[in-house]
């Protein structure tokens, strides 16, 4: 089964205040997408919704009816919880679902979300594709449907520096027959194990699309959790196959880079960041993904 980002983020852990202003600007880029993306009185289906937390963003959108479907109880209990205690001006409707899974939906919306969660899909291509023909299939024509996940162009970069220029946070290690190659800073870290030394661990993450796992830590956040590499190619593959077309991609520092300044007060948030926070908030991308004006089901 999947877990949600909610589900891997510990609650038992220790808050870490280094990394609160990173925490913030990546609900800053959030509620960017929401702001840019949604329609006037548009329906919302968020996927996984977690406990809520985006909940306050859509508020001062108002849609017209908002879904959120998660795989975990407790936090469909909790997500209702927050729409009642913030006085959300718009209908909502929260059920137990796995994302990864033939949803059994009848309606469909304007805006699907997928927030910091879709790298948990990328094991396999089955579940990938499942996840897209969920996507397609729920979008009404001409929706829109926003992601925000780990940047694998990014990834893959620090990897070839960790090579070159190696420390106490980015280094390659052997223990027999097994290597460790780790990326990251004195608060996170991404770290890969493979049999393979690098130049043929590197070309497996280039060749092969799905199954690349790493273990993610941040610290008063996750806890050492598994999640996979999306490669940009083959997201838009897997996208087109079910009439999807990316509108747009970027790293969330280019987003951070043009800031809102009405936004950026309302959320009381600062994009002056320190350079590991630069580096944490640096990891990520946001994408936009289209569905066509008219289905051929229509």
């Amino acid at each position: 089964m999947t877990k949600t980002i909610e589900e891997n983020y510990s609650t038992s852990m220790p808050k870490c205040e280094a990394l609160e202003s990173v925490h913030r600007v990546n609900n800053y880029v959030k509620a960017k997408l929401i702001q840019d993306n949604i329609a006037p009185n548009g329906q919302v289906l968020d996927m996984p919704c977690g406990k809520g937390g985006d909940l306050k963003k859509y508020r001062q959108h108002r849609p017209s009816f908002y879904l959120g479907l998660d795989l975990v109880e407790a936090n469909i209990i909790e997500a209702k919880r927050r729409h009642e205690a913030t006085r959300c001006m718009f209908g909502a409707h929260f059920m137990r679902a796995d994302f990864t899974q033939p949803l059994d939906l009848a309606s469909r919306y304007d805006l699907v979300s997928c927030q910091f969660a879709l790298h948990y899909a990328w094991d396999t291509e089955q579940r990938a594709r499942q996840v897209m023909a969920n996507v397609a299939a729920r979008l009404k024509p001409d929706g829109v449907f926003v992601a925000t996940f780990p940047d694998y162009a990014e990834i893959l970069e620090r990897l070839v520096a960790m090579t070159k220029h190696q420390d106490k946070h980015n280094y390659a290690t052997r223990d027999g027959s097994e290597y460790t190659y780790r990326i990251g800073g004195e608060n996170y870290y991404l770290e890969f194990k493979s049999r393979l030394s690098f130049t043929g661990f590197f070309a497996a993450l280039r060749e092969q699309p799905y199954g690349h796992g790493y273990t993610y830590y941040q610290a008063g956040a996750v806890d050492r959790v598994t999640e996979y590499l999306i490669p940009p190619r083959e997201l838009a593959r897997v996208a087109g196959l079910e009439g999807l077309r990316v509108s747009s991609s970027e790293p969330f520092r280019t987003i951070v880079e043009r800031p809102d300044q009405r936004l950026l007060k309302q959320m009381r948030c600062s994009t002056d960041l320190s350079e590991e926070g630069r580096g944490l908030v640096g990891l990520y991308r946001a994408v936009v993904l289209r569905a066509a004006k008219r289905r051929r089901d229509d």
